[in-house]
């Protein structure tokens, strides 16, 4: 072949001699009889069957690269079964593995696929570089990725991109899948104290709900009934002590009146698995009604939630315990509200008021009078006249009934003033000798009784404003 010269070379530079460029050989870099530290990393997503069983297969896929690479020191096989790897700081075994990679005990981590290690691209490169700065290298089998050889970034940030949107698909599809079942009212089943599988009813711990029911029903506080069950050496759900929080969690459980609601929350990110409290803004709810046998009565459980509701506060944040909204402020006919009141002599305490500012009164001294109101009912006269009452009035004069036989009522309680009282109003109380509370039971009868106390309410609201009426 004919040599090609440039004219336009100088010809100085043309004459020049010609210089001997050696190229040396290629080394390789990875230098397959040095020895490798080697960590393995396994993940399965969820805790099924079918994945627990890839879980064992991704194990026993570690002993077959063992042997093919006899430079590789195993130091361990670190796992993480039935979590997502969207999140690292969910996953406990694949935050050991980085400890100790930053410990100087791991040279190379070996993995079956990038989807295994991460599906959130963001942390599959944070992770890769920091690693990368201490010398610690990454095999990813699936997609023949080896970082000790030629490798780019963007080839990483690539397939973790599509680890990353494979996991959002299957997410949308399982949630799919899921409001299809709700739709046609097939819960997906969790443990839950009182039943097993299948909402078979487990009769001791049903009798420990029952009774948790009854206690809130009666008044006792969450705290005071986790003080009695412990106290009664009853096991908790997961074999240990009872705490409120299990208490409330059971007293809110509509299952245990044999209803499900599913999709209470729902999960907006399919990267954080952020759980966000159902709204019905965004996703639907769905209800199934006397879904399997209950354990406590649809009444009783109505009656719970709506003194939890009372124990909440109403709108200034005041325990509304137990009479709810049926007292009549005697001046201007508004509800009254329990709320802190101060007074000096009289003492602290709560009391019930109304906004126009003219009435307040002891909280103490309204119960006692309705306590001997209910105590001093003739039930002779009230069980002959119940064949001539109408169906509303018959119903609570029979709820009384019931309750009088069953109950040794020594306190006034929600379970019993819902039902059975309608309202209950006050005397103007000119003088505090004149002070006189009206119930008007729903069974169509009044019954009058005199309130004891020191001062007329309107002198009680005046002391009140006096001395800082609002402050908590």
């Amino acid at each position: 072949m004919a040599n090609i010269i440039n004219s336009s070379m100088p010809s100085e530079h043309r004459d020049a001699p010609k210089k001997k460029v050696i190229i040396s050989e290629i080394k390789p870099i990875i230098d397959s009889t040095a020895p490798v530290r080697v960590a393995f990393y396994v993940r399965v997503s969820t805790d099924s069957e079918e994945q627990m069983n890839s879980f064992e297969n991704q194990k026993a896929a570690v002993q077959v690269v063992l042997k093919q690479h006899p430079e590789f020191q195993f130091v361990k096989i670190y796992s993480d079964a039935g979590i997502s790897g969207t999140l690292a700081e969910k996953r406990p075994g694949f935050l050991e593995m980085i400890a100790d990679c930053e410990a100087g005990k791991i040279d190379l981590i070996y993995t079956k696929s990038l989807s295994r290690w991460s599906r959130n691209t963001l942390e599959c490169l944070q992770y890769y570089r920091a690693l990368k700065d201490i010398g610690v290298n990454l095999i990813f089998e699936k997609e023949n990725i080896d970082t000790r050889n030629t490798f780019t970034e963007m080839a990483l940030s690539i397939y973790a991109s599509f680890a990353q949107e494979e996991s959002r698909s299957i997410s949308e599809n399982t949630k799919m899948g899921l409001r299809m079942r709700y739709e046609m009212g097939q819960d997906t089943w969790s443990e839950l104290y009182g039943y097993r599988k299948g909402y078979v009813i487990v009769e001791p711990e049903a009798a420990v709900i029952r009774k948790i029911f009854d206690l809130y029903e009666h008044n006792y506080s969450a705290k005071e009934i986790v003080k009695y069950l412990n106290g009664n050496g009853i096991p908790s759900p997961k074999n240990s002590t009872w705490q409120s929080t299990t208490v409330l969690g059971i007293l809110r459980n509509e299952k245990y009146v044999g209803d499900i609601i599913m999709q209470k929350s729902y999960v907006a990110d399919h990267l954080t698995h952020r759980q966000i409290n159902n709204d019905g803004t965004r996703v639907p709810t769905y209800t199934v009604l006397d879904h399997h046998k209950s354990i406590v009565s649809h009444e009783q459980f109505d009656m719970v939630q709506a003194i939890r509701m009372l124990h909440g506060g109403g709108k200034n944040g005041y325990d509304q315990y137990p009479f709810s909204d049926k007292l009549i402020c005697p001046y201007c006919k508004k509800r009254l509200t329990q709320r802190n009141i101060h007074g000096g002599a009289w003492g602290q305490g709560q009391g019930w008021g109304c906004a126009c500012g003219k009435f307040l009164l002891k909280s103490q001294s309204i119960e006692e009078a309705v306590l001997d109101a209910f105590l001093s009912l003739d039930m002779e006269s009230i069980e002959g006249r119940l064949p001539k009452l109408k169906p509303a009035r018959r119903a609570a004069a029979e709820k009384l009934i019931e309750l009088k036989k069953k109950e040794n009522v020594d306190a006034v309680h929600y379970f019993w003033v819902e039902p059975l009282i309608d309202s209950i109003e006050f005397g103007e109380c000119g003088v505090k000798e004149d002070c006189l509370l009206m119930v008007r039971w729903k069974f169509g009868m009044t019954s009058t009784r005199p309130l004891k106390t020191r001062k007329t309410p309107r002198q009680y609201a005046e002391l009140d404003k006096r001395k800082g009426r609002g402050k908590k």
